[in-house]
């Protein structure tokens, strides 16, 4: 029996180590008994990262794919919780503070390790905050150079392209996070932060270009050798399916469920041919949503009030105390309005589409880290933030 269920995109990094271990070439997958046999792996959506690393780390280490998976993913779970508890070890001074914090960020990696899929990209380059405060408190008292900021903005932007890989705006977060926590701080000249901003955001794109270039590749391999499906052509993330999909969380006359199938079913009843991930089936799904927001507005209202309220339900469940902590202490703003825009930003895909954990981990860790802040704060012999 597994200790952890992986969810249903355990079947497709399958399929692309059998690809990479037949054709050894990444990013295009194999199934028998179908012709014909390879696909690329960008028929199945935008988030491709796992469909890289994975099949990866198993060819590395010679084992099979579950085994892999879980290295990959609990291995990212493990190096999230390490970097947020280093910072936090590095920054507050009180013990019982820190001991609290070291339990309560572990609670955050459990959730991410029962998650253990894409999701948990947005809580690894959360994690980062604190280091990433220290960083800049150091910085900000001349006791370390410049370099040293720069590296560390580089080193995020470059895991926040990484996390871009595994699910698309995962990283987007964190750069939002670190863009305004710069320009809200007074003692930096202008040049200065634009330096700051310029070296978070020159590793950015690199993972991408990697990807271009693996895709190349393999798309010459597949040129050569044919057998293989046609791609789908879709280079954005499928938006509209899940936002439809979403208005299920109410009870409703129009048969919608949290269900893929559903959205899958309802396009084919206008074009038949329509093939589940495309830019077509997109489209189509995005006009029967429109349809309902004009023809029953109160529903799709109903909707989206619903869950709201449900985001700010497991907000506060991870928030909790600091909402009465938060009167305690004068807060400094140029440390938590950057957070708020982190929280904010990792809300929308739950409210969009559904409020499960999976879609909120990024402001969930936000939140929690933005509790510990305030605990340091008001329990702390000496403040740190």
């Amino acid at each position: 029996m597994q200790l952890f269920n992986p969810g249903y995109r355990l079947s497709f990094v399958q399929e692309c180590s059998k690809g990479l271990e037949l054709s050894h070439q990444h990013l295009i997958a194999y199934r028998d008994n179908v012709t014909p046999n390879y696909y690329p792996i960008e028929n199945l959506g935008d988030d491709m990262g796992i469909y890289y690393f994975v099949p990866l780390v198993q060819q590395i280490i010679h084992t099979y794919t579950y085994k892999a998976y879980l290295m990959v993913f609990c291995g990212i779970a493990l190096l999230g919780y390490s970097l947020a508890t280093t910072g936090i070890g590095l920054i507050f001074n009180d013990a019982r503070v820190k001991l609290f914090s070291y339990f309560y960020l572990a609670l955050i990696a459990f959730v991410s390790l029962f998650i253990l899929d894409v999701y948990i990209l947005a809580y690894l380059v959360t994690s980062l905050i604190p280091l990433l405060y220290w960083i800049w408190k150091k910085y900000s008292a001349g006791r370390i150079k410049l370099i040293y900021p720069i590296l560390a903005l580089a080193i995020t932007g470059l895991l926040a392209s990484v996390a871009n890989q595994f699910r698309v705006y995962s990283g987007l977060g964190i750069i939002l996070v670190v863009i305004a926590f710069i320009l809200l701080e007074k003692g930096i000249p202008v040049l200065r932060k634009l330096m700051f901003v310029g070296a978070l955001l020159v590793t950015l794109p690199l993972c991408k270009l990697y990807f271009s270039a693996q895709l190349n590749q393999r798309d010459n391999w597949i040129a050569a050798h044919g057998n293989c499906l046609p791609n789908n052509k879709i280079y954005s993330h499928v938006l509209w399916h899940n936002v439809y999909l979403g208005l299920g969380i109410v009870q409703n006359k129009y048969g919608i469920l949290w269900k893929d199938s559903v959205g899958y079913n309802k396009a084919k009843q206008f074009k038949p041919s329509l093939y589940n991930v495309t830019q077509g089936y997109d489209d189509a799904i995005k006009g029967e949503f429109l349809t309902l927001v004009k023809n029953d507005w109160p529903f799709v209202l109903k909707a989206f009030v619903y869950k709201f309220l449900l985001v700010l339900l497991m907000g506060f469940i991870f928030f909790n105390y600091g909402i009465f902590l938060i009167r305690k202490v004068k807060l400094n703003y140029k440390v938590f309005i950057p957070m708020l825009v982190g929280i904010l930003f990792y809300m929308l895909p739950a409210i969009l589409t559904y409020p499960i954990p999976h879609y909120l981990l990024g402001s969930l860790n936000l939140l929690a880290i933005s509790l510990l802040f305030l605990l340091n704060e008001v329990y702390s012999t000496k403040s740190n933030i």
